[in-house]
């Protein structure tokens, strides 16, 4: 069953067993390859603005919506809240810096991945001489379960032990469980060992020092002291920048680890700093209250303009791209066009007094403006009617609309964050979440993500693959897709030993069916993400019908022996089989092998190098040599054949003695062959003494005669007997071939007639 959080827009399954460890295979069986193309294979993934409500394949959200969470910069304790927004249940509290570092956190931004950026305005030490501002980067953990150290479960344990529905924090000390807060006034410890330089030179700034493992980037500002303007980038990077009431450098900073990829010096404009946003067209809104102005900075040519509005404040867009910039204690709110042109009839009044923060309902594109003074929020039509003033709490100063289309406001004097439904009355506050003593939420900027959703329509479908083997090298990522123009599927991997290991991995961006053996993406468990977009404007939506993930196919890995074998019967060659030379060849992957040997047998007598070739399903092979040594194990035959007297006479009769039987006269012709030997050596042994007549070769004749008291002899023959054998017993005849092998016959030589 898919569990739904289909109040804001996104689903995440329970992650099923393959996340539990309770699969069916055994531990030590490689899952190299799964294949989604079901609901419930999709319901095994967080689903994030995309849906299946056509059956098997995925789909974009028609309105895209942020995560269900407001972050609340507490700006006098130095820390930020997440506050769930049905609820208003407070769900950790986090330090925006390291121990004994400058803190006052105030502007907040949320990216793509839910996580929020929070500059410290604080901030301005110097480093090398030069004044330095920070920012911290905060994830964030959904599910789980509370758990000792131990990994048992405790309520009130430190850590949660996944399966998570999702997570963007990182598991530092590799114990598989995350180490975060619990909720209000749970702040868990930040020590200094080093985290305070930030990434040293504008590098990676990845935290190490943090007890809580949601905190994951705290970056120093060079030359951007006192940093109000955080903003996120479409590519899900931000630009952060420093305003000591006047304008300094703006920093691009990686999303991933937080280093430095550009910068610009706001100086020679005159404007920007005190906090904005990055609109669809990649422009850069960025207020400047002391020097009445604001700074349009167009990312795509890196160049800019200073726009004068008096006591330039707070900043919201609305859907056609129109941006609202309060005018704090002018009490007045300016409206300009995507290019910066103030638009008509304004600035207009804004219904309250000490005007600060701004915020679009996209939904029907009124405005809403947190007044300080009067401690109201007023709503505005989008000409700029006052539509209503609601009361709120002490002093409020920024305003955010949430994953449900209510606007939350912060209050500076109450410590309050306050929920107001825009349905009920034209605005009536329905929650009012106390965020403890000394909270003083100063914070106006984007709270929720809803900023950056307006820039980008963009959803995702993460799924995690668990291939039970640790170590697992991953190869490729198919999907089959449309993708109307305007829009896009993509996808990116990740890869670790362990589930809480996989947030601190970055992802790895593929390729569809593209082989990515060589990116070292490793790990018993992958995560895949499917990053659905859209560009602004664009009713159709990209559709994602099936997508396989593959581990890497390692080739085979051949294993050879030399072997000695014996020649096949009757003939002087071997014949030898691929598996004869193999010695234990196989596929890491599993797969099944198939064996060749080059060059091909029957192998003749003596010694043939051969290669062993080992190829798995794919095509990927791998060889090594082996020596096949082919030995003559065949004895030759052999025969003693009677044969008839050299006088052409027939074999006479048998004389007196009965046992003599025929051939008397004692003429045999010796016969042998062999497989190999062309020419087997023959002997004739005589069975009552160590004597031994010979070499003959096949075909010899020879006269044989028994005389058992006579001392054995070999005579030389006349004509066609080759020589004449006396012998004490029988004649045994024996061939001997090149290699040695013996054969014997008896050769039974009757003695002379009596």
């Amino acid at each position: 069953m898919t569990r739904t959080l289909s109040q804001f827009g996104w689903a995440a399954a329970a992650l099923l067993a393959v996340l539990n460890g309770s699969v069916a295979a055994s531990a030590n069986d490689l899952v190299c390859s799964r294949v989604y193309t079901l609901n419930a294979d999709f319901d095994e993934g967080t689903l994030l603005n995309v849906n299946h409500n056509i059956p098997d394949q995925l789909q974009l959200n028609t309105e895209t919506k942020p995560f269900p969470f407001i972050w609340v910069a507490c700006s006098a304790r130095g820390t930020v809240v997440r506050i769930d927004v049905n609820t208003g249940t407070i769900l950790g509290e986090y330090l925006s810096a390291p121990a004994g570092r400058p803190h006052n956190p105030s502007r907040t931004t949320v990216d793509l991945n839910g996580n929020v950026w929070v500059s410290n305005r604080d901030e301005a030490d110097g480093i090398g001489g030069v004044p330095h501002g920070s920012v911290v980067k905060i994830g964030l953990v959904i599910g789980g379960t509370r758990v000792d150290a131990g990994g048992n479960p405790d309520p009130n344990g430190e850590y949660l032990k996944p399966p998570f529905l999702y997570s963007t924090a990182v598991d530092r000390d590799g114990d598989g469980l995350i180490k975060t807060s619990r909720g209000l006034g749970d702040v868990r410890p930040w020590p200094d060992f080093g985290d305070g330089g930030g990434g040293g030179g504008g590098g990676a700034a990845l935290v190490q020092d943090a007890d809580d493992e949601c905190i994951l980037i705290y970056q120093r500002l060079p030359d951007a002291p006192n940093a109000r303007h955080v903003s996120v980038t479409k590519d899900n990077d931000v630009w952060v920048g420093g305003y000591p009431f006047a304008q300094r450098m703006f920093h691009k900073l990686s999303g991933i680890d937080g280093s430095i990829l550009a910068s610009f010096d706001a100086r020679p404009f005159g404007a920007g700093g005190y906090g904005g946003f990055i609109d669809a067209n990649n422009v850069l809104w960025s207020a400047s209250i002391s020097q009445n102005s604001l700074l349009r900075y167009d990312l795509n040519l890196m160049a800019g303009m200073a726009i004068p509005i008096n006591q330039s404040y707070g900043l919201g867009v609305d859907s056609a791209g129109f941006v609202w910039n309060a005018m704090w204690t002018m009490n007045t709110v300016a409206k300009l066009s995507p290019a910066g042109v103030m638009q008509a009839g304004f600035p207009v009044p804004t219904g309250g007094s000490c005007s600060r923060g701004v915020a679009v309902t996209l939904a029907d594109n009124h405005v809403w403006i947190a007044n300080s003074c009067t401690h109201t929020v007023t709503r505005l039509d989008n000409a700029g009617n006052l539509l209503k003033s609601i009361a709120v709490g002490n002093t409020p100063t920024g305003v955010a609309v949430d994953a449900n289309g209510k606007v939350w406001v912060t209050c500076l004097g109450s410590d309050t964050a306050e929920r107001i439904d825009p349905t009920v009355g034209l605005g009536t506050v329905d929650l009012v979440v106390n965020l403890g003593p000394g909270a003083a939420p100063y914070n106006y900027s984007d709270m929720t993500g809803n900023l950056i959703l307006g820039v980008v329509q963009q959803g995702t479908w993460t799924v995690v693959h668990d291939s039970l083997v640790a170590g697992t090298d991953w190869g490729t990522v198919s999907w089959t897709s449309t993708e109307p123009a305007g829009t896009s599927i993509k996808a990116r991997v990740r890869a670790a030993d362990t589930i809480a290991g996989l947030p601190g991995i970055p992802f790895v961006d593929v390729e569809n069916g593209v082989n990515f053996c060589d990116k070292g993406v490793a790990g018993r468990y992958i995560e895949i993400q499917a990053v659905f977009s859209r560009q602004p404007g664009i009713q159709e939506t990209p559709i994602l019908y099936d997508l396989t993930v593959q581990c890497c196919n390692r080739p085979p890995v051949a294993l050879c022996q030399d072997i000695t074998v014996c020649t096949d019967p009757g003939t002087c060659e071997a014949t030898v089989e691929a598996a004869d030379v193999d010695a234990g060849s196989y596929d890491p992957d599993g797969d099944p092998i198939t064996m060749t040997i080059a060059p091909p047998g029957p192998y003749p007598l003596g010694q043939t190098i051969v290669v062993l070739t080992v190829t798995d399903p794919l095509g990927e092979s791998d060889s090594c040599e082996a020596t096949i040594t082919v030995v003559d194990c065949e004895a030759p035959s052999v025969e003693c054949v009677p044969t008839t007297n050299p006088a052409g006479k027939v074999v006479p009769p048998a004389g007196n003695n009965p046992k003599s039987g025929q051939n008397p006269d004692g003429f045999y012709q010796l016969l042998a062959a062999d497989n190999c030997d062309p020419n087997p050596a023959i002997y004739v042994a005589d069975s009552a003494s160590a004597f031994m007549a010979g070499p003959f070769q096949s075909g010899d004749k020879v006269k044989i005669t028994q005389a058992p008291g006579v001392k054995p002899t070999q005579k030389p023959g006349a004509g066609v007997i080759v020589a004449h054998i006396l012998l004490k017993g029988d004649a045994v005849v024996v061939a001997v071939d090149a290699s040695g092998n013996m054969a014997r016959c008896m050769c039974l030589v009757p003695p002379p007639p009596k």
